[in-house]
């Protein structure tokens, strides 16, 4: 599945913001901001948060939350998935990572850190070794 085939708004222009197509969906659903945050047990803030853009996309588990109290179609759940590890320039690998992990990669690759490529692959091969 290509990005720009990921998800369409009803005019048919992608979505390339997690944030943006997981209120898409959430509307879709008919269901208030307040609703998906009781059902996936998280606040109201962080979810709007997430849906403005002002959040990065939050860790694989979380997002399975929140997509658990939506209901997604198949294809829906996918491109979230996608459009999440994009925009945390992370990988399949990565996702399979203890989150306290990957979120420390995530802080180490943030704006105000600017930890070169070479450094992060070699943290998740040693991360990878040690949770072996």
């Amino acid at each position: 599945m290509q990005n720009s085939q990921l998800a369409h708004t009803e005019d048919q222009a992608p979505i390339t913001s997690f944030g943006r197509y997981l209120r898409k969906i959430r509307i879709t659903r008919k269901v208030t901001l307040r609703e998906l945050a009781n059902r996936a047990q998280l606040s109201p803030s962080y979810i709007s948060s997430i849906e403005s853009g002002s959040a990065t996309p939050p860790p694989r588990e979380t997002t399975e939350r929140i997509l658990d109290a939506l209901d997604p179609e198949d294809a829906e759940r996918e491109a979230l998935f996608i459009l999440g590890m994009t925009a945390r320039g992370s990988t399949e690998f990565d996702e399979r990572l203890p989150e306290e992990v990957r979120f420390l990669i995530c802080e180490l690759r943030g704006d105000g850190h600017k930890l070169p490529d070479r450094f992060v692959r070699a943290l998740r091969v040693y991360v990878k070794e040690a949770v072996s």
